[in-house]
């Protein structure tokens, strides 16, 4: 299940958590976004000299759902990418996406750390994200389509294909285009992110 991230109506409330946004458990990463907030409020609100002021809370808190994007975009899109592919099935289409994942993650190097980094936190990108989705789906069309390419087996290339587009677009949608392909704060997020988690 995923729930994305909404403004609060109220003024000052702040939301963290899975009270802020509800991900799919699979990759057990809902701690992880949440220490990522705290590391961001921390940062906006240490500025302030009191906390009275509902005005200003208000804007920090705007900014503060802009900033986390990088982060809470690629974490929310993996697991739930995770959560349908990982997930037996007796659509051929399906389970050839679910055996590609394993051996795209089994088979090492920039693959496997790549997407470990993405998982663990490391890289919020959601671009890298999505090179690694894309990455994942044509290699697994390429083991599908080798070593003849039947009318079949080509049918089931495009309905595999179909299947990531399909994991992407809600999350697009939902994290919002803009944050998803052009992050503005990602590298910025990262470098701060990574120095306050290396102290």
């Amino acid at each position: 299940m995923f729930v994305g991230a909404t403004l609060s109506e109220k003024k000052g409330v702040i939301l963290l958590g899975d009270a802020l946004n509800m991900r799919h458990p699979a990759v057990a990463s809902g701690m992880m976004v949440l220490l990522s907030d705290i590391l961001i409020l921390r940062r906006l609100l240490k500025p302030l000299s009191k906390l009275g002021d509902a005005n200003k809370i208000s804007e920090i808190i705007k900014s503060f759902y802009v900033i986390r994007k990088p982060m809470s975009a690629t974490v929310n899109t993996i697991g739930n990418a995770f959560s349908q592919v990982l997930i037996a099935s007796t659509d051929e289409a399906k389970e050839a996406m679910r055996q590609g994942s394993y051996d795209y993650l089994s088979s090492g190097g920039f693959r496997t750390s790549g997407m470990m980094a993405l998982l663990g936190g490391m890289n919020p990108r959601p671009l890298s994200l999505m090179y690694h989705l894309f990455a994942m789906t044509l290699s697994v069309i390429g083991h599908l389509l080798f070593p003849f390419p039947s009318p079949l087996r080509i049918w089931h290339s495009l309905r595999l294909f179909g299947l990531s587009i399909k994991m992407l677009v809600p999350h697009l949608k939902a994290e919002g285009v803009s944050q998803m392909l052009f992050p503005a704060n990602a590298a910025k997020y990262r470098k701060s992110y990574m120095a306050a988690t290396a102290l």
